[in-house]
């Protein structure tokens, strides 16, 4: 969960995963490192998240990003 005015603000300037579309979640997209991106690919300087590891944020997602 993000808390303080800081991170209300990255929220409000950057899209939260799409509930249900995986496939048009930026976070999905910065995970894969999509060519179309803004920066690049997360985390940072790797290690990158393994496919598996980007399976389960999808289906996540997919489920509707519940915030359990």
């Amino acid at each position: 969960m993000c808390r303080g005015f800081a991170s209300r603000k990255y929220l409000r300037t950057y899209n939260r995963p799409a509930p249900g579309d995986p496939d048009n979640s930026y976070l999905v997209q910065k995970i894969e490192g999509v060519a179309s991106i803004s920066g690049q690919r997360m985390p940072l300087g790797g290690p990158f998240l393994t496919q598996s590891d980007i399976d389960l944020v999808r289906a996540w997602i997919a489920q509707g990003a519940l915030n359990n």
